[in-house]
């Protein structure tokens, strides 16, 4: 709506004297092609042993938006230079889209999304990714429910979320916090237990930072059983 992109880039500083950097960001497309966005260049000082996060924010009027039917992706170049001197560069993949929740819609860059899946594939689906996603469009279907932290292609989890992001697929992230076997202790000799959920809170900040960049996710999923498998159990 904006119509702005938003870097948000952490610099350490391994080395046991205040390094002073400058941070260049330019932004091109993923299968190739000119750079469409360059930031202006930033100054930061990190302290020795230190990391600092700088948030930028820069107008970018017109960018190719992802869609399921069209999804595009870009690269971030980040260039960190001391002096004249280039000594780290590191390159992100995002797509450029806004996922929003408006009453009973999902909306993706401003138009409402309807939603649809199944927890049925066939033989051949579950075998070869290619396959599944030409078997749900057949059906009408377009999001994919994964959980927890098992690659559903490829090696990975990040894997994953790759080949959703590059098909279009939008995905449901549910975390690995699964309250149907989880035989939840609240309270120990009397005195009510806060760790799991204070640990739960860290681990929620960073899977969620983790995987942020990737544009087919649309929402980020606390599982249902935490609180209503949990209720009939306990009682509460």
């Amino acid at each position: 709506k904006k119509k702005e992109l938003g870097l948000e880039v952490s610099v350490h500083n391994p080395t046991d004297a205040p390094l002073t950097v400058k941070i260049a960001n330019e932004v091109a497309p993923m299968d190739g092609g000119a750079v469409e966005k360059t930031f202006a260049e930033k100054e930061l000082t990190v302290a020795p042993g230190k990391e600092e996060t700088i948030k930028l924010s820069e107008k970018w009027e017109n960018p190719k938006l992802w869609w399921p039917d069209d999804p595009k992706q870009y690269i971030v170049t980040t260039r960190l230079i001391v002096g004249d001197k280039i000594v780290d560069v590191k390159k992100t993949k995002f797509g450029f889209r806004e996922w929003e929740w408006s009453g009973q819609h999902f909306t993706l860059n401003g138009v409402p999304w309807h939603l649809h899946a199944d927890l049925l594939h066939s033989d051949a689906s579950t075998k070869d990714p290619e396959v599944a996603v030409k078997d749900w469009k057949k059906a009408g279907e377009n999001t994919f429910r994964y959980w927890g932290y098992r690659p559903w292609t490829g090696k990975s989890q990040e894997e994953t979320l790759d080949f959703f992001d590059a098909h279009g697929t939008t995905v449901r992230r549910s975390g690995i916090f699964d309250g149907q076997v989880a035989p939840y202790l609240l309270v120990d000799n009397g005195k009510a237990r806060t760790d799991l959920f204070d640990n739960w809170r860290t681990q929620l900040h960073a899977w969620v930072k983790a995987e942020r960049n990737h544009p087919s996710i649309f929402i980020w999923s606390v599982e249902n059983e935490i609180t209503y498998i949990n209720a009939r159990n306990l009682g509460w």
